[in-house]
């Protein structure tokens, strides 16, 4: 997920972690390990410095972008589908997400 005005990146990955990244210098400055088998998709909320990542583990995670290293950037875990969680959207400002995973369930 890109940043263009402030040239900064959020990439998600199968090893379960999000990686912040310098467009310009084309550096990561931040990985964020999320422990959940792995991430399939994310999204970010880069005003309030917040990551909403889809999980292999049938979970949505919510990350804090500023929290210290020492793994304290995970501020919820919401559960609820049988299978990973492929899809979502979110409104950040209402506090409502929307997922959909592979056991065909959409959830708000």
């Amino acid at each position: 997920v890109a940043d263009w005005a402030g040239d900064r990146l959020a990439t998600a990955s199968r090893d379960g972690t999000v990686r912040l990244w310098d467009m310009r210098g084309g550096s990561c400055t931040r990985t964020i390990s999320v422990d959940a088998f792995g991430i399939e998709t994310l999204l970010v909320d880069w005003q309030a410095r917040r990551v909403l990542a889809a999980c292999a583990d049938e979970s949505l995670r919510l990350l804090a972008l500023d929290a210290a290293e020492d793994g304290s950037a995970l501020q919820a875990v919401l559960e609820g589908h049988s299978e990973p969680v492929k899809h979502l959207t979110a409104d950040f400002s209402g506090q409502r997400a929307l997922s959909v995973s592979a056991d065909g369930v959409v959830k708000l």
